[in-house]
């Protein structure tokens, strides 16, 4: 950032904000007056962004697979609220994005859980990609940061039930972290019911 008496110029990163405060002594009487004038070179759209990690469902009914999901501290976004999605925002929490395969050709429905102990949300989303930056509210069905009894997933700490996974075809899965401190680790599981 460079600035003089007339002007401040900045590099603004995409899909990032910049916030200017002016400070004034005491002993100015009247405030001056501030113009802001904001260019932008770039207003390409948001590419989405690769998975962290890439599961094939089992084609076996009542079948498991798990994968240990790392949570890092480089990757924040909005804790999606448990509830019929979309969903409102919530604080800055870490995450994760799994995309779920199904190589057969007969839709599946599975189950999908985040282990106990951490405290976790999960939730899906269509097709292959990973929601882009304005869609990660818009997930389809739930998110749910609980896993009712009925569920009958002992290990889960949230949970959604009944997700379809079309056939030779991926949906993605949202698991974030409930609150905002950085956890290691927790187990996705991905049981198929059908």
């Amino acid at each position: 950032m460079s600035d003089s008496p007339q002007s401040i110029t900045t590099v603004i990163p995409p899909r990032s904000a910049v916030v200017f405060v002016q400070m004034v002594a005491p002993s100015v009487v009247t405030l001056p007056r501030v113009k802001a004038d904001v260019t932008t070179d770039s207003l390409s759209p948001e590419t989405p962004p690769a998975p962290d990690y890439i599961v094939p469902i089992s084609l076996v009914m009542n079948d498991t697979v798990t994968q240990a999901v790392t949570f890092d501290s480089g990757k924040r976004t909005a804790r999606l609220n448990q509830g019929v999605c979309p969903t409102a925002p919530g604080p800055l929490v870490f995450y994760k994005y799994i995309r779920l395969t199904n190589a057969g050709a007969t839709a599946r429905l599975v189950d999908i859980s985040g282990d106990q102990p951490q405290y976790t949300v999960v939730a899906a989303y269509p097709g292959p990609d990973v929601p882009i930056s304005t869609q990660r509210m818009n997930c389809v069905g739930r998110a749910n940061s609980s896993c009712p009894v009925a569920a009958g997933i002992p290990t889960a700490d949230s949970c959604i039930t009944g997700v379809n996974v079309p056939a030779g075809g991926s949906i993605v899965v949202g698991l974030q972290q409930y609150y905002s401190g950085l956890d290691a680790a927790t187990t996705l599981r991905v049981t198929t019911k059908n």
